[in-house]
């Protein structure tokens, strides 16, 4: 239906108006509202009063009192204290680093340039190296890697990532075996702490925010008046390197106490602190509780902290002991008459029969001086078979008198009820064990001992049909102990022929080398060829023997010199030659290395204490002077380090144009390590035509280098210039034939003659 404009504006009107009057009353409404609700908190007094000729007044007052209501109090959180202050660097992570294509570089040097060298070059050819180290785990390696993040480093050292090249060159430097990898680390640590970004307690969240795969500690340790602190860092996880932290009011110092880092073996370290020198002020030992691969006898790293810095404590340098076995290491204090502690380092070996060899070490006011070594064993019933193998194992390698002491302990427990193998044990193995007490007593020269063990063995064996009573019976036939030591050991099982030489030498109590080796030729000791040599290069002649120690044996090379209280016997080694020659390996060294054959020799040592002597064995090589390589050490150091690429292009050209630079690169093997840093320093210097020469010689002889995959990236080789080709093709241009008819005439235009034209195609 229709409604005119005029009825709806007034209908809309009206609507209008009823709106506005509902809105008016809700607002008069709500104000009314709030004042009641405002009276009944206003406080009030009602008062009613009644009149009466007969009853008393009575007042009722009702008091309305407003009771405040406790509301929560807001407080402010305290403010966070910011304790480590970083800067956020993006490490990548990769999975697969796709390597370079093996390719042969181009016969023309002019056939490349430069490549513009920028960030995402440098973060390619970082990420390259890292897989490739990685996977090779080879030094050269892991040493090319931080060359790229120096070098990286040098060229943006306001990059984001330059934090991040800063602790990824530490780290290559510890996996390389380099020492300048603490010196990086002590950079590191001392310019956060002298930038504020981190304090000395928070050290070890800071340094894990960087460093993933090695751990920091960080101890308090006794501070001195006017000191603020002083603590020991120790950086762990391919072996150990040692700090000193020293807060003053003025500054901090971080100094390096020692550097145990051994990424192919990891050795672990601990320390301790205890008075050893009566002072009053703490010592700081710190020693190895595990090295792999290592069998020596340790000996701990002790420092005085009353000095500051503190400063190593001489020990007493004995010659290293061989156990022959790895050991598990600890230490023990001792109390001594001085009022301080003397120091015992314990070394366990063998964890199935343990063995506990362990040395005191006592202050003498200048020098801790190590007391004689002590063994003590401490057999597992359960696993006693296996004590049979350690002392196998001690009679080849330890001294008669430290096996003897430790196979004695056994002999109230013996035998085992297995073997190894979980077999039952043979029944006359108590016989067994006093045969090998015998001889063991033999060659420590205690023959009453000796012949007892093999007495029992005859007149109360283990049971009737021992076979150790041949043995033992021909033992004592044979032989009469010592004179005849040598003669009856050679036919006596579990008894060691060199033992034998060497304490028959002893028994000799002859203080002249000639004389022992006339006694041992008597007592059953046959010698092809002897003669002098002084093998320690002190004046004085030793004596030398060719042995054979049984019939159709082969020969062996002894050296008979004197010590105090007698004759020492030597052996060197098995040797065919009938008549062996000792020389000199080179007559100027110190100290002297003897050679019977190429390449290897020994070197005669004596210990300062007892002068008892020992042999050394070394691998010997011809010795090349390094100064040819410390010279490029120091070029690379000074060029990653900022210093003038002019001064440093100039001492890398006089390194390689001396007469003894070819023969050392080759040996050393810094051929490609060389020519890289001098295409370096050409880039660095603008002379790039040189700089690209430089880089193709590392590419074209020496491909399989680390170096060789730095130069390529250096490199763009340039698009080839296009050759152009004539060929010749011939354009015919048609003739019109005619015909004429009689009566006819023709005028002719005549047609130019066919031209050849020539397309060139490229």
């Amino acid at each position: 239906m229709y409604i005119p404009p005029t009825r709806r504006n007034v209908a809309m009107s009206i609507m209008l108006g009823v709106l506005g009057f509902a809105i008016l009353i809700f607002f008069i409404s709500m104000i009314s509202l709030l004042k009641n609700r405002a009276m009944i908190q206003v406080e009030s007094i009602i008062t009613l009063t009644g009149t009466g000729s007969a009853a008393p007044l009575n007042t009722l007052t009702q008091t309305s009192t407003i009771t405040p209501t406790s509301r929560p109090t807001w407080t402010p959180p305290p403010s966070p204290t910011t304790t480590i202050t970083v800067t956020p660097t993006p490490t990548r992570t990769y999975t697969q680093i796709p390597s370079l294509t093996p390719a042969q570089p181009q016969t023309r040097n002019s056939r490349y340039r430069l490549n513009d060298w920028n960030l995402v070059e440098a973060d390619r050819i970082i990420a390259l190296l890292e897989a490739r180290a990685a996977r090779e785990g080879v030094p050269e390696w892991y040493h090319a890697a931080a060359f790229s993040q120096q070098e990286a480093l040098l060229r943006f050292p306001d990059a984001l990532e330059a934090t991040g090249w800063r602790w990824q060159i530490a780290r290559n430097l510890v996996q390389a075996g380099d020492p300048e990898a603490i010196s990086d680390y002590i950079a590191l640590i001392q310019s956060a702490l002298d930038a504020g970004q981190v304090r000395s307690s928070d050290l070890p969240i800071w340094f894990q925010f960087y460093e993933k795969e090695l751990t920091l500690e960080i101890t308090s340790l006794q501070a001195k008046p006017g000191e603020l602190g002083r603590s020991l860092i120790q950086i762990s996880g391919s072996g150990s390197i040692f700090l000193w932290l020293l807060e003053t009011p003025n500054s901090i110092q971080v100094i390096p106490l020692l550097d145990d880092f051994e990424p192919n073996h990891d050795p672990q370290s601990a320390w301790h602190t205890q008075d050893l020198t009566g002072d009053g002020e703490p010592e700081l030992i710190i020693y190895r509780i595990t090295s792999p691969g290592e069998t020596h006898f340790p000996k701990p790293w002790i420092f005085d902290q009353s000095q500051t810095p503190p400063t190593s404590l001489d020990i007493q340098v004995r010659l290293p002991i061989d156990l022959g076995l790895e050991s598990e290491r600890r230490i023990e204090l001792a109390g001594n008459a001085q009022g301080a502690s003397d120091l015992v380092l314990i070394a366990r070996v063998f964890p199935a029969c343990p063995v506990d060899v362990s040395q005191l070490f006592h202050w003498s006011g200048e020098v801790f001086i190590g007391e004689p070594i002590e063994y003590a064993i401490f057999p597992d019933t359960d696993l006693l078979a296996w004590c049979e193998v350690l002392i196998d194992h001690t009679s080849l390698v330890w001294e008669p008198t430290d096996t003897f002491s430790i196979a004695e302990v056994l002999l109230p427990v013996w035998p085992p009820a297995v073997d190894t193998e979980g077999r039952i044990y043979p029944a006359d193995g108590l016989d067994g064990w006093r045969f090998r007490l015998g001889i063991l007593a033999a060659l420590t020269l205690q023959p009453e001992q000796a012949r007892a063990s093999m007495q029992t063995i005859l007149d109360t064996p283990a049971v009737p049909e021992s076979t150790w009573i041949v043995p033992a019976r021909q033992f004592m036939e044979d032989s009469q102990i010592p004179d005849n030591l040598f003669l009856a050991c050679q036919a006596a099982p579990m008894c060691n022929l060199h033992n034998a030489l060497q304490s028959l030498v002893q028994q000799s109590d002859f203080n002249d080398p000639s004389l022992a080796l006339n006694y041992l030729q008597q007592h059953g000791v046959v010698t092809r060829v002897t003669g002098y040599f002084d093998f320690d290069k002190d004046g004085q002649d030793e004596r030398w023997m060719s042995v054979i120690p049984r019939p159709g044996g082969k020969l062996e090379f002894w050296i008979l010199t004197h010590v105090p209280g007698g004759v020492q016997a030597l052996f060197v080694q098995i040797f065919e030659d009938n008549a062996p020659e000792p020389y000199y390996h080179n007559a100027d060294e110190t100290p002297a290395v003897v050679q019977l054959e190429s390449g290897s020799g020994f070197i005669l040592e004596r210990d300062r204490i007892s002068n008892i002597a020992i042999l050394r064995f070394v691998d010997v090589e011809y010795a090349r002077p390094t100064v040819i390589r410390e010279a490029l050490d120091r070029a690379r150091r000074s060029l990653l380090n900022g210093v003038d690429p002019e001064r440093v292009l100039a001492e890398l050209l006089e390194l390689g144009a001396s007469a003894r630079f070819a023969g050392d690169c080759a040996a050393f093997g810094i051929c490609a390590q060389y020519y890289y840093t001098l295409g370096l320093a050409y880039d660095l210097t603008g002379e790039l035509l040189n700089a690209i020469d430089s880089y193709l010689i590392v590419w074209r002889y020496y491909p399989l280098s680390p170096y060789t995959l730095m130069a390529r990236l250096k490199l763009e080789l340039l698009p080839a210039t296009p050759t152009f080709t004539p060929t010749a093709t011939a354009t015919m241009t048609p003739t019109i034939t005619t015909t004429l008819l009689p009566g006819e005439t023709v005028t002719h235009t005549p047609t130019p003659i066919d031209t050849p034209t020539t397309t060139v195609t490229p």
